[in-house]
């Protein structure tokens, strides 16, 4: 006899070859992005793009990216991260694997951000465009370059776990906009301030979007913080 499949372990294989699949893309951006930066063919557009990011610049709108940009800092994001960890399945018998396994990726990303820095030859922007104020008990650490952007890959992580997390629980894609929104705010910050080039950022987010598709391809439980069909 052929063993039946109960429809929450078929939704949750469902969601793991998605994100398996979504990873896998991801990666293949990464790589060609890397590429791109490392051949330095997108200097233009980058000193295009960070001339239009600072366009409404004033100081209204430095303190405002400043305070922003702080939400993406390494303090913050691991912060939000073990807490993320502490509370998943918090109701459920879910494993401290699953619990850990965003953790884990989240690190192991953030060490992927450190050693990039060191071999995708893009200088960061020069001081003389810098705007606003550093706020992050980590930000006197400096890189030999600039790609991708650590605050962004760790934006989009925590955010997006979070905003899947409420969605999960509510069922409003509201949440899931918003955080998506905040993100892309980090995002804008880190150009505007002339801390990282389009491109950096753009490296960030397709490393956040890679750790979104890992977490969720090989613990959706632990990244959604519920019991999930055989996920257990």
């Amino acid at each position: 006899m052929t063993a039946r499949v109960s429809p929450a372990d078929a939704a949750g294989r469902r969601i793991r070859l998605a994100a398996g699949g979504w990873a896998l893309l991801m990666a293949v951006f990464v790589i060609a992005l890397s590429a791109a930066v490392a051949g330095r063919g997108l200097g233009f557009q980058d000193q295009l793009l960070l001339d239009v990011a600072q366009l409404p610049a004033s100081g209204a709108m430095d303190v405002a990216m400043s305070a922003i940009t702080a939400l993406g800092t390494l303090e913050v994001t691991l912060l939000l991260m073990i807490i993320l960890a502490v509370t998943a399945g918090r109701r459920s018998a879910l494993p401290m694997w699953q619990r850990l396994t965003p953790l884990g990726v989240f690190l192991a990303l953030s060490a992927v951000e450190f050693m990039a820095k060191g071999l995708v030859p893009q200088q960061s922007p020069p001081l003389a465009l810098h705007r606003g104020l550093e706020l992050s008990l980590t930000g006197a650490v400096h890189t030999v370059f600039s790609y991708p952007s650590g605050h962004v890959l760790r934006a989009a992580m925590v955010f997006g776990i979070i905003g899947l997390r409420l969605y999960r629980r509510t069922g409003l894609v509201a949440w899931v906009l918003v955080f998506g929104v905040l993100v892309w705010l980090i995002a804008f910050s880190r150009v505007y301030l002339a801390t990282h080039w389009a491109t950096d950022v753009a490296g960030g987010l397709l490393l956040g979007g890679l750790g979104l598709g890992l977490c969720l391809a090989y613990a959706p439980g632990g990244t959604l913080g519920v019991q999930h069909g055989s996920d257990a």
